[in-house]
């Protein structure tokens, strides 16, 4: 008798609260409701992506090497619009008049890298060359990548491509010393 007591202090308690229908009970006549009725809230407005913006640059450590020489050439992806982007592929191609490749390897694998970059993000790919013949050669760049208009929501593949950048590859000098004379 005196758990069914406790049990029923319980649920009176539980009345005054409000609480009586969290337990299957019926609502407690008691439960007052409020005078005011409830203001809406405003959704925060988000504003509304509906496509990317990137910039692609290409940038050599030197734009006038020697033949044997490295070159290392990096392409930067900049994401200045308000779409995420993601799964950057990096490629870079050369050109020239020449019918022997002036830069080794001649067709660089290309580089993916598997991140996302929101809005202000950046990412680099470093491409190294050796410089194998004298000339003139010309190296452009090009990125694909998915875009995702938020979460979830649209998402499709794009690409961007950067400038012609001109490098020319010349030979060492090569310099001639007097041989010594024998005494």
């Amino acid at each position: 008798m005196k758990n069914t007591w406790c049990f029923g202090l319980l649920l009176l308690g539980l009345c005054f609260l409000g609480l009586a229908a969290c337990v299957g009970l019926p609502a407690s006549p008691l439960v007052v409701a409020s005078a005011s009725p409830a203001e809406p809230r405003a959704e925060p407005t988000v504003p509304t992506c509906t496509t990317h913006t990137v910039a692609l640059d290409l940038v050599a450590d030197s734009v006038t090497p020697l033949v044997g020489d490295t070159l290392v050439v990096t392409a930067t992806l900049r994401n200045v619009g308000c779409a995420n982007v993601g799964l950057p592929k990096y490629t870079v191609i050369q050109a020239s008049e020449s019918a022997a490749p002036m830069l080794e390897p001649s067709v660089p694998i290309s580089v993916v890298h598997y991140l996302g970059l929101g809005p202000g993000g950046h990412d680099s790919a470093a491409f190294e060359f050796d410089a194998a013949s004298s000339g003139v050669v010309t190296l452009t760049a090009s990125v694909s990548f998915e875009v995702h208009l938020g979460y979830p929501g649209p998402a499709y593949w794009s690409a961007a491509g950067t400038r012609p950048l001109q490098i020319t590859v010349s030979q060492p000098e090569i310099l001639w010393l007097p041989l010594a004379r024998r005494e």
